[in-house]
């Protein structure tokens, strides 16, 4: 299996056309795993973080961020879910912000906090919160994935 099939396979679990989920969590999870194959194919080996802002820095990624801002509701939504309140990484208490929503590095800061919050074990299935933050995370990725499989 190559990289490709790997990373397509992930974003097939994601959207649910593997098998029947509708739980947000494991879908964002299954789809984090798709981004994670790209940033360390793409990237190499260096922190996640780092990874996650070059991928936001991408002319064709901040290309495409700000056309969905435009045109997508869905994503427009989720973009402005977590700028709400921003989200704080419980481990070192560092709160992140969206104060600028084109500004995509900022997005995937809070978009990866999230992931982090969830991995390690700190975000409740049952909080109403937490499954709106997920959520939201969810539907940004989903619309950039075109990005990683092509």
């Amino acid at each position: 299996m190559n990289l490709r099939e790997i990373i397509t396979n992930w974003v097939k679990i994601s959207r649910q056309q593997a098998f029947e989920t509708n739980d947000v969590f494991f879908r964002f999870m299954s789809l984090w795993i798709a981004f994670n194959a790209y940033f360390t194919f793409k990237y190499g080996n260096i922190r996640d973080t780092e990874k996650t802002q070059r991928f936001a820095q991408e002319q064709k990624t901040g290309k495409r961020h700000q056309e969905l801002l435009q045109t997508d509701s869905v994503y427009e939504n989720g973009v402005a879910t977590i700028a709400e309140k921003g989200v704080t990484e419980l481990k070192s208490k560092k709160h992140y912000t969206i104060a600028d929503t084109r500004d995509l590095c900022q997005v995937m800061d809070c978009i990866y906090t999230i992931r982090c919050n969830l991995f390690h074990g700190n975000k409740l299935t049952d909080d109403l919160r937490d499954q709106k933050l997920v959520a939201a995370s969810l539907a940004i990725l989903d619309k950039l994935a075109e990005i990683i499989t092509r």
